[in-house]
């Protein structure tokens, strides 16, 4: 609401004017009424587009005051009011600064964990290349039962030369891959790349034109967010067997997105399965890992721009692109580590003051 400065005006249907009909009531002191309790006016909003109608706002109930002391409550309100401003503005900045604060502090305690400084190295723990070694002999296994195609069992070993330099070695070819290490790990990590640890495939393309097959619920783009799905609008589809083979999400599996916020991702925590649409590969580790350690990565790496970014990130995430993702492989033991420390911390700062926090 704002008070009217002019001689005359004609006003639009979603305007209201206030005109008092006696000169024994100024109009501020209605406007200092309606602006206390402007919650409960706009709780009466009502329709499609939601307005407030005139009945509700002729049959608000308000205190006037005799007209001396409605000059005095004024005069009062006008001393103070630039307090009131200015407090107001403090209060924004406090806001901004507790957002902030924390945003920052999420930032720092996933990058120490994605870089293996979260939590202490534990020599009893079995190496990641021990780990890798494990993951490849069940991807042989998958091979010879017919579930893995050949293409997919080719793997890099990726290693340090005595150069301080990154190599990969795919079959007889070495090459130097320096410039797609963006950060350091513990020795006891293993850089890989991500279609070595996981199987992953896009969802069906959206044709509502095709009936054949079963109708199923499937995701799209818009209901994948940060750690969290929305289904306020979740649409359905006819899906074949070799389509639902391919499309279709159990609980565990990382969900990625390729397009808009890239990289965006969540993992399915639900029992009932579902379908995806194209634009979202799902990842399914081909070993038992901690996914919840890569959606951490694909966070970290947003923020970072290892993906959506430029140089070494990547412009779009196509299936070939992830793939070739370059992401650390901690022992297995240390995932759950990291993980579980990373939540007990952002747990922590989230029920935290910002004073107790800057502590």
């Amino acid at each position: 609401m704002c008070m009217m400065n002019l001689p005359e005006a004609h006003i639009a249907r979603q305007l209201q004017a206030i005109i008092p009909i006696s000169q024994d009531i100024d109009i501020r002191i209605i406007q200092i009424a309606l602006e206390c309790r402007i919650q409960e006016i706009t709780q009466k909003a009502n329709g499609v587009i939601p307005g407030i109608a005139r009945e509700a706002v002729l049959s608000f109930l308000l205190p006037i005051p005799p007209l001396n002391e409605q000059e005095r409550i004024l005069d009062k309100v006008l001393k103070l009011s630039p307090l009131v401003e200015r407090y107001r503005e403090k209060q924004q900045t406090l806001e901004i600064l507790n957002c902030d604060i924390r945003e920052r502090l999420k930032k720092s305690i996933l990058q120490e964990a994605i870089q293996g400084k979260l939590v202490p190295q534990d020599p009893t723990d079995e190496p990641a290349s021990i780990l890798l070694e494990r993951i490849r002999v069940d991807k042989q296994k998958l091979l010879k039962e017919g579930k893995l195609k050949k293409k997919d069992l080719v793997d890099s070993v990726i290693f340090r030369g005595e150069d301080n330099k990154y190599y990969e070695k795919v079959g007889g070819m070495i090459l130097d891959i320096s410039e797609e290490i963006s950060f350091e790990i513990p020795n006891s990590w293993q850089w890989v790349r991500l279609g070595t640890l996981f199987s992953h495939n896009t969802g069906k393309a959206l044709n509502r034109a095709n009936t054949d097959g079963i109708k199923k619920k499937y995701l799209t783009t818009s209901n994948v967010y940060w750690n969290r799905f929305d289904f306020n609008e979740v649409r359905e589809m006819f899906f074949t067997d070799p389509e639902l083979e391919k499309c279709t999400v159990h609980k565990g599996d990382l969900l990625v997105c390729e397009g808009g916020d890239i990289g965006r991702s969540a993992i399915w925590q639900y029992d009932e399965e579902i379908c995806i649409q194209n634009h979202i590969h799902r990842l399914r580790a081909y070993y038992p890992i901690n996914t919840e350690f890569y959606y951490l990565v694909f966070y970290h790496y947003k923020n970072i721009g290892n993906i959506g970014g430029k140089g070494i990130g990547i412009q779009g995430l196509s299936s070939g692109a992830l793939h070739r993702l370059i992401v650390p492989l901690p022992p297995i033991e240390e995932q759950y580590r990291i993980t579980h420390k990373y939540n007990s911390l952002i747990a922590s700062i989230m029920r935290k003051s910002t004073a107790e926090v800057l502590k």
